[in-house]
């Protein structure tokens, strides 16, 4: 009975941030392209290290993306963060090192007050 009443461990989290403007094509419309600004943020738990190497690796993903048309498999907030999850996980940061996993990136649109999460 006990462990009904344990206390949860507290972590910190570290987030870094980018902003994203790009356009997309919504998938519930037949080629109504338009552009928006998305704000991400990319958290760590118990990161510990210089922040500014994951955010580093963040830039350099949407770096190419500034501008353009999103790939429409990356239309929806939802998709394009597990895309960038994905990224922020991969063994291949520009240091060499993998670092601590990326737990949750958020992606929102603040001006339409629009958000997406992954993992949720």
């Amino acid at each position: 009975m006990g462990w009904l009443f344990r206390k949860p461990k507290l972590v910190a989290l570290t987030g870094v941030g980018a902003l994203l403007t790009a356009s997309h094509r919504p998938p519930h419309s037949a080629g109504d392209i338009h552009e928006h600004t998305w704000r991400i943020v990319a958290w760590y738990r118990d990161y510990g290290h210089d922040a500014l190497v994951p955010q580093h690796t963040l830039n350099e993903f949407i770096k190419p993306l500034q501008g353009q048309l999103l790939p429409d498999a990356w239309s929806r907030g939802e998709a394009l963060a597990r895309a960038i999850w994905e990224e922020m996980n991969a063994p291949c940061w520009y240091d060499g090192s993998r670092g601590k996993p990326c737990v949750r990136v958020d992606i929102s649109r603040d001006d339409e007050l629009l958000y997406a999460q992954w993992p949720a």
